[in-house]
């Protein structure tokens, strides 16, 4: 399942995270994800998460962008995913199917 919260308030976001393992709790044997923007995101997260529950695992932190090529993996298995730059001037990034 996807879910989306916005807030300028980490530990708030933090803290609805925490509210909702709890109310809704995976498998122990399913990871969680959680997209972060940095490893020290991550850490702090996983250390709110700890002090919150007692105790916290099995949760994985990818970036969004290897969280988007996982997908793309998943969703195309059997496709060669190639990335290719766009124009100079720009720093968009197409990715092509061949």
């Amino acid at each position: 399942m996807l879910k989306v919260v916005y807030s300028n308030d980490m530990v708030q976001l933090a803290a609805q995270l925490a509210e909702l393992q709890l109310s809704d709790p995976l498998s122990p044997l399913v990871s969680e994800t959680v997209i972060v923007q940095s490893n020290e995101l991550a850490r702090w997260l996983s250390l709110f998460l700890a002090q919150h529950h007692g105790i916290v695992g099995n949760i994985e932190f990818p970036y969004p962008s290897a969280y988007i090529w996982a997908l793309f993996r998943r969703v195309l298995p059997g496709e060669k995913l190639k990335v290719t730059e766009g124009l100079k001037l720009s720093p968009s990034v197409y990715i092509e199917l061949y």
